[in-house]
Order: structure tokens, then sequence, then C-alpha cells
């Protein structure tokens, strides 16, 4: 799965407290399927929920929510689309006046293709979400924590690759 591990760098990338203490932020999956085609060649979706946690967070909660939501419109549009349910989810326990803990659920699919590989192996191969951009027409995004903009979107090897590991 590699969606988490790119939401994982996207919020560490987009927020300052995380920049500085990215041993805080906890990414967990939970409650796993795997759904398995019976086209030729096979395939499969994973499906699941990414939970992150951040401890000791003392930041505004608009900085993780914006760099979260501007991924989701990257790497799982669809979640943005259907108004119908929640799409994210989250829960805080205050700890102090100005620290808190905070755990951010998102439900995730992964398609995988199966493709065969130049030595007659097989190539698990993670499809890109179909794009779609959230932002209305011209606007850009942009993040400020404390009058200082926070560079979106990040720079640094977030995508999610094309092409996978031999399976």
């Amino acid at each position: 799965m590699i969606k988490p591990a790119s939401l994982r760098a996207a919020l560490i990338q987009a927020n300052p407290h995380l920049k500085a203490a990215a041993d805080s932020l906890h990414t967990f999956i939970d409650k796993g399927t795997l759904s398995a085609t019976a086209v030729p060649g096979g395939g499969f979706a994973y499906g699941y929920t990414c939970s992150i946690v951040v401890t000791d967070y003392h930041g505004h909660p608009d900085s993780l929510f914006v760099p979260l939501i501007a991924w989701l419109a990257e790497h799982q549009p669809d979640l943005l689309l259907n108004q119908a349910t929640p799409q994210i989810e989250f829960e805080a326990e205050i700890l102090t006046h100005d620290t808190c803990d905070v755990e951010i659920r998102v439900q995730l699919t992964e398609r995988v293709v199966l493709r065969q590989s130049d030595t007659g192996g097989l190539m698990a191969e993670h499809l890109a979400a179909p794009g779609y951009d959230v932002t209305p027409a011209g606007y850009t995004w942009q993040l400020f924590l404390k009058g200082q903009e926070i560079m979106w979107p990040p720079t640094g090897p977030l995508d999610i690759p094309t092409t996978g590991a031999q399976a």
C-alpha cells in the first residue's frame, strides 16, 4: 500500500509542527479489505481506513486539514465528490490550553493491476487516481500559518509510482 506513506510525506512537508517533530505523526491502517477481480490478467483493490494520529499537536487544525484535502483531491478525489457520506472523520483529545492529540480517519482505496513482466513473471502496478481539481477556477491552493505562506504543493517525491514491484 502506497497512499499512507504519500499522505504522511505530504502532511510533514506542509505542516511546520510536523516538519520539526515528524515522530509525532503516526499512521495506521485499519479495517483493510482486498477485492479481487476475475478479469483476464487479474487485479485487485485495497480498501482501508487510514488513521493518522498527531500527538502533542500545537498548531491550528487548518494546517492539518488543508493539506489533507489537497492531497485527497489528487490521490482520492472520489471522497470529495461524494457528499452523501462523511469524507473525513476526526477526534481530538485536548491535553493543555495549546496542545492536543488529533486522530484523523479517511477511507482510502488503491487499485492494482497485474501485468506480465519482460521476464515472464507478474508485475503489480498501482494505478493513480483519476484526476480531479477541487480548486475553483481562477484560484490556487495557498496555505498560510501565522501569516507565513507554506509552499503547496509540497516539493519532493509524493507521487504514486505508475509501476510496482515484482509480485
